[in-house]
């Protein structure tokens, strides 16, 4: 019976239609419809209401970092009150540092690709091009031209010597010294000698005989009444002369253009030369490394590229001078301050003198830290001690507060922070210290006593104290050792280039004053 059931024709199901006194109102809504209905009222609600509360309980001093970041869109035209994120916010979220860096060196590909090809167009349009000068002595130029070419380029000069006063001047024949015609002394370019005029006016008889005689062989062989063509009309000169002012308008009208062109593309290219170097100057302050700015000021805001050194030394790569501030011209002035005192030492043996003993505090110097006075981030007071009876000496560095004024006196009173380098000396002999392949064999100096000038010196040990409490000692190996060249010495003030090898190329130099 079940198959049978299945099997009959069951009645349709149909929903309850919508009455016929409501059919303008639609569909009937089913239970489905309402529901969905009803939990979008009451969501909008509770929406509605806690935004309320959070207006009731808001305090008017509120203030988030946020709000630099969003304004209030108002794109549609009437205030919609949603607060979005700036151009800006957005594109700091999406870009990170890596990304950045990747589409400026882009960018810099595609202005220096830009500018190379406004370079090779200035230069196809100037070989195209004559400027033509615009003078009273009646040159050839075409309308509108002097006035754009005064705007690119300044009158040209052709200055010729000779020998002789005022009188052989005047009587100088410019057109003889140049073999040209009196009429093309004023022309910058074009300027045939006489010899290819008359070349040329040759070849122009020549022509102009055989083009008769063709006329003439024409007329006996012919009988025919049209052979010559009757002279042009007045109409037909008058169309052909407004023929020929209206190709040379059109002429001076694309000289015109192309000299436009060209200046826009010479004001272009100097735009993207300085972006360029914008670009580049951008890219050498965030590479690595430390580097201090050497050209402009702080608020200089020109558009142009900055110059930055990079501080980089053999021994230290965050190597950086004494006197980091000191302006380029002034370093020079020191310098030649310092060689001029080393011209006038008063003694031929300044390293064997007595008065090499004692303190010796460092003004200047161009050595990396910490023989500079700097150590890390701090800096100090630089010392040298030396004892003339033991052959040995320490430098000494001392950073605190009673050492900002010399107040240490140079036996490190005050200095919260101390490095202390250990030493010993003795006169040089003239061997190199680093000697090269060619000098293997060249071990002394006969023609000059390198002891009476220069020491030898051996580091032992440094030593570095924090409140006056060791934290960090290194011995040196024996190895270890510079040369002292004393270039100037007297009771007040010492000089001294110290080196590797005992030769002047790697020198750094210390200007010293007694303690």
């Amino acid at each position: 019976m079940s198959s049978l059931r299945n099997a009959v024709k069951r009645i349709t199901h149909k929903e309850r239609s919508q009455p016929s006194s409501r059919q303008n109102l639609g569909l009937l809504e089913k239970k489905s419809d309402y529901r969905l209905r009803s939990q979008d009222y009451h969501k909008k609600s509770n929406r509605l209401k806690s935004m309320r509360t959070k207006a009731a309980n808001r305090n008017p001093d509120e203030f988030y970092f946020g709000m630099h970041k969003s304004k209030v869109d108002g794109m549609s035209g009437n205030n919609t009150g949603r607060h979005v994120k700036t151009a800006a916010a957005r594109n700091e979220e999406g870009l990170d540092f890596d990304t950045v860096r990747v589409m400026k060196d882009q960018d810099l590909a595609y202005i220096r690709m830009k500018r190379m090809m406004d370079a090779k167009k200035i230069e196809r349009l100037q070989s195209s091009l004559h400027y033509l000068e615009d003078d009273n002595n009646g040159d050839d130029d075409d309308s509108g031209l002097g006035r754009k070419k005064k705007k690119m380029t300044n009158k040209r000069k052709h200055t010729v010597f000779v020998e002789g006063g005022q009188e052989e001047v005047q009587q100088f024949d410019l057109a003889q010294h140049f073999e040209t015609h009196p009429d093309l002394i004023s022309r910058a370019f074009n300027r045939p000698r006489i010899t290819t005029l008359e070349g040329g006016a040759q070849k122009m008889d020549e022509k102009q005989r055989d083009d008769d005689d063709d006329e003439y062989d024409d007329d006996e062989d012919s009988n025919s009444p049209h052979t010559h063509r009757p002279p042009p009309s007045a109409k037909q000169q008058l169309k052909a002369e407004r023929k020929q002012r209206k190709f040379e308008r059109s002429i001076a009208k694309a000289r015109s253009g192309a000299y436009t062109e060209m200046e826009m593309r010479i004001e272009r290219m100097n735009k993207l030369k300085a972006a360029e170097e914008r670009l580049i100057s951008e890219q050498h302050a965030n590479a690595k490394g430390r580097k201090r700015k050497i050209n402009g000021d702080d608020n200089d805001d020109d558009g142009g590229a900055t110059l930055l050194q990079y501080l980089n030394d053999e021994d230290d790569d965050a190597a950086d001078q004494t006197i980091s501030s000191v302006r380029d011209h002034e370093l020079k002035q020191i310098n030649t301050h310092i060689s001029n005192l080393e011209s006038l030492c008063p003694l031929s043996e300044p390293a064997r003198d007595v008065r090499m003993g004692g303190a010796w505090e460092v003004l200047y110097t161009d050595a990396p830290p910490p023989s500079n006075g700097q150590l890390g981030l701090f800096k100090g007071v630089a010392m040298q001690v030396i004892d003339l009876n033991n052959q040995r000496y320490r430098n000494e560095l001392y950073v605190g507060d009673n050492t900002k004024n010399g107040g240490g006196g140079g036996d490190g009173n005050g200095a919260w922070l101390t490095a202390v380098l250990d030493a010993e000396w003795s006169e040089w002999d003239g061997v190199y210290l680093n000697p090269s392949s060619l000098q293997q064999k060249q071990q002394r100096i006969d023609t000059v006593d390198p002891g009476a000038t220069t020491w030898k010196v051996t580091f032992a040990s440094i030593t570095f104290t924090l409140f006056k409490i060791p934290i960090f000692t290194k011995t040196f190996d024996s190895n270890t050792s510079r040369t002292w060249k004393m270039t100037y010495l007297d009771d007040e003030t010492r000089i001294v280039r110290a080196g590797r090898t005992g030769r002047g190329d790697d020198d750094y130099v210390f200007y010293m004053k007694r303690r």
